[in-house]
């Protein structure tokens, strides 16, 4: 089956990055996001490193809305944005698990 999506072309204002990843060091899911999306996350984390922003999740609870808040919040995102932003972060960590997208193997 192949599917084609169409989408309505934008200019964008800004990007910004948001990513899980498996933190083998506290054998937990960790949340990094940035306001510098559109580049290498590595190049940020290494150059630049106060503007990644990072949440570990505890395995045993998963991500809070306080963290995904906290993190919309860190992004400069308010109001109604940070509520909207933190309703995809729920999303993608939901994803995440629900689909085992982690690197473990």
């Amino acid at each position: 089956m192949h599917l084609l999506l169409v989408e309505e072309s934008l200019d964008i204002e800004h990007e910004f990055y948001v990513g899980l990843t498996v933190d083998r060091a506290h054998a937990c899911v960790a949340l990094l996001a940035s306001g510098e999306g559109g580049i290498e996350i590595e190049k940020v984390a290494r150059d630049s490193r106060e503007k990644l922003v990072k949440e570990t999740i505890d395995p045993g609870v998963g991500l809070r809305p306080f963290q995904a808040s906290r993190l919309s919040y860190a992004l400069g995102f308010d109001g109604k944005l940070s509520k909207s932003m933190s309703a995809i972060i729920m999303g993608l960590y939901r994803l995440f698990t629900e689909k085992d997208c982690s690197t473990w193997r």
